[in-house]
């Protein structure tokens, strides 16, 4: 656990910055349009970001939610996609 902000804003950019990229690449490899996988990446951190304190395992939390996040996107308007 960090100890004081700074050490959680260190925290937060190096997860940002190993984890991003690579949830980009699922979206992208998903057929989610590059600027809308932008968009869901940053919108899945600030949930992280807000939820920190509750995430057990943050790669299966990231991994998890972009390939969620993009299902979801993808999923014709009137579909059932479950939500994670």
């Amino acid at each position: 656990m960090p100890e004081s902000r700074d050490d959680e804003e260190d925290s937060f950019m190096a997860a940002y910055h190993r984890y991003a990229p690579k949830m980009y690449r699922i979206a992208i490899s998903m057929g989610v349009p590059s600027a809308d996988a932008v968009e869901i990446v940053q919108g899945i951190f600030m949930g992280y970001l807000m939820h920190a304190y509750e995430v057990e395992n943050l790669p299966a939390y990231l991994l998890g939610s972009i390939r969620g996040a993009s299902e979801r996107y993808l999923a014709p308007p009137d579909a059932e996609v479950p939500s994670c």
